[in-house]
């Protein structure tokens, strides 16, 4: 019985949604990283205000995932290309809010 208990434990971690704050968090790393000495760079300064937004939007957990293990500004726009609708995915640009 102890074995199955190990089993149902590291199965949920390996699940673990990170939560909005984990995600705003290294976002907010990355771009402080990317950008230094721009401390408070608007809406992505303000961790609370990003973390409400990020609860408002109800983000898909992989999207959650990619975005809490993200190292690059790179990585971020991959994770949200990855969650882009299909016929999107090949466009060129930011994807969201390109004008065509």
């Amino acid at each position: 019985m102890f074995v199955l208990v190990l089993a149902a434990c590291s199965k949920k971690a390996e699940e673990k949604v990170p939560t909005c704050a984990e995600v705003t968090d290294n976002m907010l790393k990355i771009m402080q990283a990317q950008y230094p000495g721009h401390g408070d760079m608007g809406a992505m300064g303000n961790r609370a205000q990003a973390i409400q937004q990020c609860e408002a939007r109800n983000m898909p957990a992989a999207e959650k995932r990619c975005i809490a293990k993200a190292k690059s500004v790179e990585d971020l726009g991959a994770c949200r290309r990855a969650m882009l609708p299909p016929d999107q995915k090949n466009e060129r640009g930011s994807g969201a809010g390109s004008a065509k």
